[in-house]
């Protein structure tokens, strides 16, 4: 094995070092969010774009006011954010 004689704290290092270079910076002891939270996001960009797609909803039209209260109601609609 390559990392057979390797310390733990060494390949803890390691291991931080690699995933902070994959994306973007997360202070050490970051916690990542809850897969029902983040389900409940994605949900809700895919109906956002659905409706976009739809032509539903177009933002260069929409006041910020009208996009919020569609944003609400699309939320409400779909049960997300609760």
């Amino acid at each position: 094995m390559k990392y057979a004689s390797v310390p733990k704290l060494a390949l803890l290092k390691l291991l931080f070092n690699a995933w902070q270079r994959l994306g973007s910076p997360f202070p050490r002891g970051y916690v990542s969010p809850n897969l029902a939270s983040t389900r409940n996001s994605l949900a809700m960009v895919m109906n956002i774009l659905g409706e976009m797609h739809a032509g539903v909803l177009d933002p260069d039209r929409m006041t910020k006011d009208e996009w919020e209260d569609a944003i609400y109601a699309l939320a409400a609609k779909n049960d997300i954010g609760n």
